[in-house]
Order: structure tokens, then C-alpha cells, then sequence
């Protein structure tokens, strides 16, 4: 069950952030006082199971667009089509808000989400962002990531910006959509 999350849900998820992550995105992901305002100033959900949060995702809203962000199951109830519905939980939410179009940024090494934006929810390639922070993942890069994005509004027309990235692993689609197919291995 999908519901929006609570004051009382913060230390919850803080564990699960620990028990999916090896090391937290940020720093500030363990925080209980990021959290709480995190969740006054954004649209945050959890999944709930046998009164278990198993998984979060919150929908960002910035000016005419929103951004999917910390999107996490935990391990033991991943294939279980959660991601899936925390995906459809925010789209419909932006659709509602009318928003231009939505983004979420995914590590170049995390193939599996970028397959199910790319490939399920028509989200398209539109750059790539390398980050330059010591306290990034734990994936033994310094990170860069995806950045994927979904019309909402068909009037719309997203602004192009250049690309500045080293050789990294990518998924086919990905490679195909920012023509890169002579930088990626």
C-alpha cells in the first residue's frame, strides 16, 4: 500500500535507506532534520507492507516540472512491482499538478532503473551529470549520473544543454538517444 509518509516514518526510513544503500547518497539522507523538512516541502511516499515501509519515493515540484526522487525498496521485496507503483504513484500525481514534464536522475552503473524508465515509462535520455562529491554511493565511482526525462505537456519543448562526461557504462538506450555510441565502452 502506498501511502504519504509521516513524521513518525523518518527513523524508518533512515534504516532502510542504511539497509539498501552501503553508503547514503549524501550525508544528509541520514538525517532526521533533512527528512523532516524534506517531507513538509515535497510530496513523499511510502510502501507499506504488513506495517513494514519497504520502500519511499517522493515527487519534487520545481517551477513547471517535477522530479522523481529517492525512489528505494528494500532488497527483500525487490521484483515484487514496487519501484513500478511508486513510478505510477508520482506520475499520476504530476499529471494531476499539470506539470510540463518530470525528471529523475539515475547512476550511470544502476542499469535496472534506467531499463524501466527508458523502457517502460517512455522517459527519454536528455544528458548526463557528473557529480564532483566525495560522500557519493558506493558503486567506486565518483558518480555520474542519468538524467532522464518525460514530457507531460506536448507543447512543451525542453531546452537543449551540452554534454560534459567521461567514458562510463550506459544503457543501449541511453547510448542511442545522446548519440554516444564512439565515448561509452
Amino acid at each position: 500500500m502506498i501511502r504519504n509518509t509521516k513524521i513518525e516514518d523518518i527513523n524508518e526510513i533512515i534504516e532502510l535507506m542504511k539497509s539498501v544503500y552501503f553508503n547514503a547518497p549524501y550525508d544528509c539522507y541520514l538525517d532526521y532534520n533533512y527528512w523532516l523538512e524534506f517531507i513538509k516541502n515535497n510530496h513523499s511516499f511510502v510502501y507499506v507492507i504488513d506495517n513494514k515501509i519497504v520502500g519511499h519515493s517522493a515527487l519534487e515540484i520545481k517551477d513547471n516540472f517535477g522530479i522523481l526522487s529517492k525512489s528505494f525498496v528494500d532488497e527483500k521485496y525487490r521484483n515484487q512491482g514496487i519501484y513500478k507503483k511508486l513510478i505510477d504513484h508520482r506520475l499520476e500525481l504530476a499529471k494531476s499538478l499539470n506539470l510540463d514534464f518530470l525528471e529523475t536522475y539515475v547512476t550511470t552503473h544502476n542499469i535496472i532503473p534506467q531499463k524501466i524508465y527508458l523502457e517502460e515509462y517512455d522517459f527519454n535520455s536528455f544528458g548526463l551529470k557528473l557529480l564532483d562529491t566525495s560522500d557519493l554511493f558506493n558503486s567506486g565511482q565518483r558518480t555520474s549520473l542519468v538524467i532522464l526525462r518525460k514530457k507531460l505537456n506536448n507543447n512543451y519543448e525542453f531546452k537543449t544543454e551540452s554534454l560534459n562526461f567521461s567514458k562510463i557504462k550506459l544503457h543501449p538506450i541511453v547510448v542511442k538517444q545522446l548519440n554516444l555510441d564512439k565515448y561509452c565502452l
